[in-house]
């Protein structure tokens, strides 16, 4: 039993190592037939607002469901699971709706920041993404917590796929002059959503099938949460933020 445990975690850690390399690739690939197309000006708007929707992809991808994970992994049973489940998926989409009105309200002000008016439409385009964070950090961090690690890893694949579409096609409007830098620059980074809602589907219809047949409660399910849980949250969503804007 803990041979196929440890087995499992191995294979489980190399899935996720490759498509995440694998998205990191299409990241870095879809550059430089980006800046060809749209050019240094065109390529430096839609550039401007990639460290908001940096802080969308370690929320989503990396940073919570690493934490939820292995809080979902310290339930007794599937109920307290689903119940934990339940709650953190309310509490992040509270926090989801206030971080985009925020963003949203504050659009033209960081705009105005980042020395050009006509950014905040593209602002408020990457900040719908975070909409998605509370079912793409939960369902990956419930996943994770069996060690379940395919969904995570062929969401962040299409979401990527989906995405980098989105900018070369919105690069290819440009081009054909049916859209102007701003238009395209927005366009490009609604890919941020657009893919984000492909891997909601994926993570949701995997979560639905994986569900067991409903049977009887035997008791109250009761939720466990190690002191500490809202200081590791913050120190590990810290890291991976810091990584990636060393790696911007």
């Amino acid at each position: 039993m803990m041979n196929n445990t440890v087995h499992k975690a191995i294979r489980g850690t190399w899935v996720l190592t490759i498509a995440s390399l694998f998205s990191e690739l299409l990241s870095a690939v879809y550059r430089i037939p980006l800046q060809n197309i749209v050019g240094d000006r065109g390529y430096f708007i839609y550039q401007q607002v990639y460290p908001i929707y940096g802080i969308f992809s370690v929320l989503a991808l990396t940073g919570l469901p690493v934490v939820l994970s292995k809080t979902f992994a310290q339930q007794a049973d599937p109920e307290s699971k689903k119940k934990l489940l339940k709650w953190v998926f309310l509490i992040l989409l509270g926090l989801a709706i206030i971080a985009t009105a925020v963003i949203w309200m504050l659009s033209k002000s960081m705009a105005r920041f980042m020395g050009d008016i006509n950014l905040y439409p593209e602002i408020r385009t990457v900040s719908l993404a975070f909409l998605l964070i509370p079912f793409e950090a939960s369902l990956r961090g419930l996943f994770q917590s069996d060690l379940v690690m395919e969904p995570s890893a062929i969401s962040q694949v299409i979401e990527q796929l989906v995405r980098i579409v989105l900018i070369i096609a919105a690069a290819l409007m440009f081009s054909r002059q049916s859209i102007d830098l701003y238009q395209m620059g927005a366009l490009a980074n609604s890919g941020a959503f657009v893919g984000g809602l492909f891997a909601v589907v994926i993570l949701f219809f995997t979560y639905l099938l994986r569900q067991a047949p409903i049977t009887k409660k035997q008791s109250q399910p009761v939720i466990k949460l190690e002191t500490g849980l809202g200081l590791e949250i913050v120190l590990i969503i810290f890291l991976q933020e810091l990584r990636f804007f060393i790696n911007l």
